[in-house]
């Protein structure tokens, strides 16, 4: 595993799943805080893991991915202390298993979704105007995440139906495992536009937004977060209590991020 001033687990990256034996085997160590998080939360947490780590000398291992992949994992023992979702749905999953420590699960962020392209000659245009959508989008390829299994394609496809894109643009989307994923590859021009989160539209350097979807075409992107049952519980309530913090709560807001209370 690679180690520098910080620690990161880096269980899905374009389908690459970080080795749960790998990851198992820390249970019976004397090991740091493990996290795993959506991959949509990437950026604001990698720098508050290491102001964290900086400040208390306690190490955190965050591991990114689509929430129903880090759901299952943790489903089946991986020995995590803290999850972050994306959507409510994987949280709900965990919940109903009795493996959150009780009242610890708080909604703290809420996101909305864009269409990112890559082409620097495409215009901003109205979605809820279908003919032009359609115009622009047809036999375009769209970058997207897996409609069941990754919060970003559920919310991408639910948006579409609403606006009734679905059907005739089914065939173009790209699912990708995680939203990381599907913004790589329209910041790199593999497809021709992504369907975003405006937290990771902000990080663009070669896409652009085009588009937004209103919060009316798609349930609140809600993202929970509890305390998973284990060992490790005031390390846990520590960090846990840091990530609603006002160092926390600026990074969020900078980023994009709605901070709920």
């Amino acid at each position: 595993m690679k180690r520098a001033s910080h620690n990161y687990l880096i269980a899905f990256f374009l389908g690459l799943w970080f080795p749960m034996g790998a990851i198992m085997a820390l249970a019976d160590q004397n090991r740091p805080l493990i996290v795993f998080a959506a991959a949509s939360l990437k950026l604001e947490l990698d720098t508050l893991a290491l102001d964290y780590e900086a400040k208390h000398g306690q190490n955190v291992l965050v591991s990114y991915g689509a929430s129903a992949a880090l759901a299952q994992q943790i489903s089946v023992g991986a020995p995590v202390d803290l999850f972050i979702s994306a959507a409510p749905k994987w949280m709900d999953v965990l919940q109903k298993a009795n493996l959150l420590v009780p009242n610890s699960r708080r909604n703290i962020l809420q996101n909305n979704l864009v269409l990112l392209a890559f082409d620097p000659k495409e215009l901003p245009f109205n979605l809820t105007d279908r003919t032009t959508a359609l115009v622009r989008l047809t036999g375009k390829s769209i970058a997207t995440g897996h409609a069941q299994s990754v919060p970003l394609g559920s919310y991408g496809t639910e948006a579409l139906r609403h606006l009734d894109l679905y059907s005739p643009l089914e065939s173009q989307l790209i699912p990708m495992q995680n939203a990381n994923a599907a913004f790589h590859l329209v910041e790199n021009g593999i497809t021709d536009f992504a369907i975003a989160y405006g937290t990771t539209a902000k990080s663009a350097k070669k896409s652009h937004i085009v588009a937004y979807f209103s919060t009316e075409s798609h349930a609140p992107i809600l993202y929970p977060m509890a305390a998973v049952i284990g060992p490790n519980q005031k390390a846990t309530l520590d960090f846990y209590n840091f990530l609603q913090g006002a160092k926390a709560k600026s990074i969020f807001t900078n980023a994009g991020f709605r901070v709920l209370n």
